[in-house]
């Protein structure tokens, strides 16, 4: 039955946060149904996560995907992106790497960094396009100068092995270093472990233990087993 699409809309929020009343989850989804059955973008996208995590839902990924394209089809950019991982991946819908192609070009042109760096990856991995590491470097340059931690890792992993960009320990020590300050494991520990051999770097006990302890917070596994073995 129609109702007042905003008003539905607001009862799946207060259902879902518990804001004024009741929390109820399997609410929240009904609810957001209702709008996103009359094109409420926000409620389609809101609905698409929940069948896709199951909050409130039975899980079900080929629901999920329905509604994530329906809101990306009206410009909702997370949706956008989930739909071009969705296809990249054959979640919830049959695998068509030109269409995650299609997908991620769309974010990327709108500097949205996930996007950009997962046309990097398309590109780096030669999917539904040509490979090319120089336009993947384009993508995850800007993705990284937008501080995405996965872009910088793969910049500095460019930059150790020459791949499609001339050598340089310093800059590719300095993207992990950025990597690592905003929190991403992967970046710590291999930082850790260029300050406890001195490789690339002046070698540093105490900076190299800091950062191997802040990757092992994480639950960095590797970094937990070199901890246990000093």
């Amino acid at each position: 039955k129609a109702g007042n699409v905003h008003a539905q809309f607001a009862l799946g929020g207060m259902f879902a946060s518990g804001r004024g009343i009741a929390s109820n989850e399997a609410e929240a989804s009904a609810w957001y149904r209702k709008a996103a059955e009359q094109g409420h973008a926000e409620a389609q996208y809101n609905l698409a996560v929940r069948y896709l995590s199951g909050r409130g839902v039975e899980r079900n990924d080929a629901q999920a995907f329905t509604w994530f394209r329906r809101a990306a089809e009206q410009g909702i950019e997370p949706a956008q992106l989930q739909v071009g991982r969705m296809y990249a991946e054959g979640q919830g819908t049959a695998r068509n790497d030109s269409e995650a192609l299609r997908w991620y070009q769309m974010v990327a042109d709108k500097n949205v960094a996930m996007g950009q760096y997962l046309l990097g990856r398309m590109y780096a991995e030669g999917r539904a396009v040509a490979r090319d590491e120089r336009q993947a470097l384009v993508w995850f340059r800007r993705a990284a100068d937008q501080n995405l931690a996965l872009a910088q890792l793969e910049l500095a992993d460019s930059y150790f092995n020459g791949r499609g960009v001339v050598m340089d320990e310093g800059k590719g020590v300095q993207l992990l270093e950025q990597a690592a300050a905003g929190g991403a494991a992967g970046a710590q520990l291999a930082l850790a472990n260029r300050y406890l051999s001195g490789r690339g770097v002046t070698r540093n006990e105490e900076t190299g233990l800091k950062w191997l302890r802040q990757a092992g917070d994480q639950g960095q596994v590797e970094a937990q087993y070199q901890l246990g073995a000093l």
